[in-house]
């Protein structure tokens, strides 16, 4: 509400002066009347019974005059001024006449009228108005004397009378003040343009008083019409004698023609012509120099400039170029042996200086468009130069900065070892690198890598400038860091995982070891009995003894694996080249009982190429997996063993094919892990150890196991192991 009032008493301004100059007036009139509308609504609720009337007048009138103020501030000025004097005119002229006449004080207000339509829309309108209040008056006069006036209908108080005489004495004081002001300020003005007037007719007097130039106003057909003379230049005749002439009458007629075209040019083109001329004065000839600006009415302004001085020092400066010329031939001879080897070491300097050039171009293009920052800085602190990267790092205008001292924020600490580096620097141990934090604006910590380098002078004795290239390294740090502890971690558990496979191989191969004592005891007994009271026995017990020798040469055979796959941890790897060939012939051999016995066809690679393993868990890789192709194969088919290998990088894959039952899809990955087994002890003998350790032994080798099998139709191991790395 505050700020509203202090908007509407502001008094507006607008674009247009006189409109501003106007809208016052009637701005402080209408503030003025709604002042002391209020006021006056206030005393006479206060002093006098109140008046229905005359509070609607009030009313009225303070309603009134807000929408004129709302009106006047949306720039309708002319308009707001019409609208108040005329409806001002108004209400005096209805209480005039309700009350009594020329005698009303009312009447009287015709004056604020008057002065307020003068003053915000013209004189003119003030004097429309004048006439109608006069023309009021005397119809005002008529009705009194003709008794034609209506009764009164507002009765006159004491309070009423020097309220509204007190509103009239302000207005008008108000108005008059207004008036007096804007003649004072009108005055001001002229007096003001006055004395510019006088001061640029001083300069412009002045300024023709140091032109050193004749000036002639002449017409199209070359008549004199003005003349202004120049300080120190004589004219051919006295102005009595050419002013109201024509050229030809007083020029030479060769120059009367010349100035004649230069003239119609001039008034035709609308273009300052130049030319020069000569005359004799005394016998001598003097030049000069005519410059003809065109003007309005066909006529020109002629500017006449005395130039036999220069026309003479042009002449000694010819005859002296001409001297010189002849004494620059004369050198000539002399300088061109000079001259060419001059040109031949400009030629190597130009060289030079575009490989500079470009050098510079290719240095700035790469350190402005890099993103490490970089700054160089005298010994004093004060920045040279800065480059876009570190003005976008810090935040900073690279303008602002250079010239400057600006310093990133940086903790104690961290100050002290840059100051450290920095005062460790010298000419021969010029660069240093350090690790700070700074804190950025915002109050972000971040770590930066700085490299420092002294430049030093050519001498290599004192210090130039300082040049320092950074770049923000608070990520590496924290993944170094994370790295850090995930490394302490993995250790743990390493150390941790391998503890706990340590004593799980050491009790794998003491439960398999202390087994063996009991089991070689109940094998033994159980053939010993066999030997002695088998044909004792009716076929039942036959049957149970044949059971227990059975399943005591399983449990030896599951013990001889489950050490197998213990002491694969336990013993050191040797990898060296080895002959596939070799391993394959060796595996045969061993194997030649179950072939024989299962008339089972093995195809193997001629020339199989070299791996790099350990020859023992080579052999037991293969060994384990011919065996498994022997074994698991289709009742009714002669089992089928293909190896193939083939070369791929740095490695060498062994495919070992077989035409046996098969593995399903989803137990192909379950093959590979301790007693994992797919059938029943009564169909295939084994032990689920096999492929688990096949799987040990080559990923100690550094290699892979895989399988490729479909149920009933066969199976494909792939081994893929090392190559050496002289092999082909």
């Amino acid at each position: 509400m505050a700020t509203w009032i202090r908007t509407l008493v502001k008094p507006p301004v607008f674009d247009d002066e006189a409109k501003t100059r106007r809208a016052y007036p009637l701005h402080l009139t209408l503030l003025t009347a709604l002042a002391v509308a209020g006021l006056y609504a206030l005393a006479m609720l206060a002093f006098v019974p109140p008046d229905p009337l005359r509070l609607g007048i009030t009313l009225f009138t303070t309603l009134f005059a807000g929408g004129v103020l709302l009106l006047l501030r949306r720039g309708h000025v002319r308009h707001a001024g019409l609208l108040f004097s005329a409806t001002l005119w108004l209400i005096f002229s209805l209480s005039a006449l309700f009350e009594n006449g020329v005698h009303s004080p009312a009447f009287h207000g015709y004056l604020l009228v008057i002065i307020i339509a003068t003053l915000v829309v013209g004189e003119r309108t003030g004097l429309v108005f004048a006439g109608l209040s006069i023309l009021s008056g005397v119809g005002l006069l008529l009705a009194e004397k003709k008794g034609m006036l209506p009764q009164p209908i507002l009765t006159d108080t004491s309070l009423s009378l020097w309220a509204t005489d007190a509103l009239f004495f302000l207005m008008a004081a108000v108005l008059l003040s207004l008036t007096t002001r804007r003649l004072r300020d009108a005055l001001d003005r002229a007096r003001n343009n006055e004395e510019a007037l006088r001061a640029s007719q001083r300069r412009q007097r002045a300024l023709l008083d140091a032109i050193p130039d004749m000036i002639f106003r002449i017409d199209r057909n070359g008549v004199y019409l003005d003349f202004i003379p120049a300080q120190g230049m004589r004219t051919l005749l006295p102005p009595s004698d050419f002013l109201g002439k024509p050229q030809h009458e007083v020029l030479p007629p060769e120059i009367a023609e010349k100035s004649r075209r230069f003239i119609e040019q001039a008034v035709d083109t609308g273009v300052l012509q130049v030319f020069e001329y000569a005359l004799p004065f005394e016998g001598t000839p003097r030049f000069f120099e005519a410059r003809l600006a065109p003007l309005e009415g066909d006529q020109v302004l002629g500017l006449v400039r005395d130039v036999t001085e220069r026309k003479t020092f042009e002449e000694k400066l010819l005859r002296m170029n001409e001297e010189l010329e002849q004494r620059v031939a004369e050198r000539t001879a002399t300088l061109e042996a000079t001259v060419a080897r001059l040109e031949a070491e400009i030629a190597e300097r130009r060289r030079t200086e575009a490989a500079l050039r470009l050098s510079e171009a290719r240095y700035r293009a790469i350190v402005e468009d890099q993103t490490e920052m970089i700054c160089r800085f005298t010994p004093e602190g004060a920045l040279t130069y800065v480059n876009a990267a570190y003005a976008r790092y810090f935040r900073q205008d690279p303008e602002g900065l250079v010239g400057g001292r600006f310093m990133p924020e940086i903790p104690p600490e961290d100050q002290a070892k840059m100051a450290q580096n920095i005062e460790a620097l010298d000419c021969e141990h010029p660069v240093t690198t350090v690790e700070l934090r700074v804190i950025l604006p915002g109050g972000e910590v971040r770590w930066n890598q700085w490299t420092y380098r002294l430049i030093c002078d050519e001498a290599g004795e004192n210090v130039v400038e300082y040049q320092a290239v950074g770049r923000d390294v608070t990520e590496q740090r924290r993944a170094a860091e994370e790295i850090r502890k995930l490394n302490d971690d993995l250790r743990r558990r390493a150390a941790g995982l391998e503890a706990a496979n340590e004593e799980l191989r050491s009790f794998t191969y003491s439960v398999s070891h202390d087994l063996r004592a009991p089991l070689r005891a109940v094998h033994g007994f159980a053939n010993l009995f066999a030997r002695r009271y088998y044909d004792r026995l009716d076929d039942e017990g036959r049957r149970y003894i044949d059971l227990i020798v059975e399943a005591g040469a399983r449990m030896d055979h599951f013990i001889n694996d489950l050490l197998s796959y213990a002491r694969l941890g336990r013993k050191a790897v040797t990898r060296s080249p080895m002959p596939l060939s070799d391993i394959f012939e060796r595996v045969v051999h061993t194997l030649t009982p179950l072939i024989e016995e299962t008339g089972a066809r093995v195809a193997l690679p001629a020339g199989a190429p070299l791996v790099l393993g350990d020859p023992t868990l080579l052999n037991q890789v293969f060994l384990n997996l011919f065996e498994n192709a022997l074994t698991y194969r289709r009742e009714g088919t002669t089992p089928e063993l293909t190896v193939r290998c083939e070369t791929t990088g740095d490695h060498v894959l062994v495919h070992v094919t077989d035409n046996g039952i098969g593995i399903p899809e989803v137990f192909q990955k379950q093959i590979f892990q301790v007693f994992q087994r797919l059938h029943g002890q009564q169909d295939y003998p084994g032990t689920g150890i096999g492929l688990a350790i096949v799987k040990k032994a080559v990923e100690r080798m550094d290699g892979t196991v895989s399988v490729h099998s479909k149920e009933g139709e066969g199976s494909t191991f792939t081994v893929r192991l090392p190559k050496p790395p002289d092999a082909p």
